[in-house]
């Protein structure tokens, strides 16, 4: 099997130098396996695999290149992988579905509806033409139980499935779209959440997410295979708090920051 992940040009049609095909199809018919032709090819793409699930025929679902990439992010921070799978059982973390409300409700109150689109650069961008309802908000509250620290993970969609972004102590007052996770550390886990949702955008657990999402007519869907994501547990030596700590402000004045600004919409005036 062989994966491309650039084929000469973007979705809106315009020309990259990248063009995986060509690389592929080099190795194909020269059956060198690895080697470079001409230079012009830097990555291997051919991997001889074994179909471990008999309904997963996804090239990328069998990608070696994603778990090399794994252990190789891994080595920096010392630690070890670990799957959702694994977290799942240990009782570390859990995960459940949003819900959908109904475009019915959409602008019946202050309360954030939150989406797909809503997810950007780890937070959450809200629309207030999507706000519901106290009311609405009751009827969903209990069991999506969102707290600061939660975890929203997009899973379907097209283009930003695998982006996550934390609830804070500002925002966690909303209603989870059904398209989206939301994960929850426990205390007995050894990673706090800003620490999960760090390892989460590890470039090489973005990729891997990637191999796990399925396309059904042109929407993506992660599914259960949610389960299999792998991301590394790091050491908690000094390298790694200081990283972490950066992270960690960063978001969290970002947030006091929002808040603050927030403060200025009630100056708004209907016509």
């Amino acid at each position: 099997m062989a994966v491309a992940l650039n084929c000469g040009h973007d979705r809106r049609g315009r020309v990259h130098k990248n063009n995986d095909f060509e690389c592929i199809s080099r190795e194909w018919w020269e059956g060198k396996k690895g080697k470079r032709s001409n230079g012009a090819c830097d990555v291997h793409f051919w991997n001889r695999c074994q179909i471990t699930n008999p309904y997963y025929l996804v090239p990328r679902y069998y990608d070696k290149t994603t778990e090399k990439l794994l252990t190789q992010e891994a080595a920096p921070l010392h630690g070890k992988l670990i799957s959702f799978s694994e977290m799942l059982d240990k009782g570390w973390i859990t995960i459940r579905k949003g819900h959908e409300v109904g475009a019915d409700a959409y602008g019946t109150g202050d309360i954030p509806f939150v989406r797909t689109s809503d997810i950007a650069n780890f937070e959450i961008s809200i629309d207030p033409t999507k706000s519901i309802s106290q009311e609405v908000y009751e009827k969903y509250a209990v069991e999506q139980n969102l707290k600061s620290g939660d975890i929203l993970m997009v899973v379907d969609g097209r283009y930003r499935i695998g982006r996550c972004a934390i609830l804070n102590e500002f925002n966690y007052q909303c209603v989870v779209q059904s398209h989206l996770r939301i994960i929850s550390v426990s205390s007995e886990t050894p990673i706090e959440p800003i620490e999960l949702l760090y390892l989460l955008n590890l470039p090489s657990v973005q990729r891997e997410i990637r191999s796990l999402v399925f396309i059904q007519s042109t929407l993506g869907a992660l599914g259960k295979r949610i389960k299999e994501i792998k991301l590394p547990l790091p050491a908690k030596n000094d390298q790694w708090r200081a990283t972490l700590s950066r992270f960690s402000q960063v978001i969290y004045e970002r947030a006091k920051l929002l808040q603050t600004l927030k403060a200025f919409d009630s100056y708004e005036f209907e016509f």
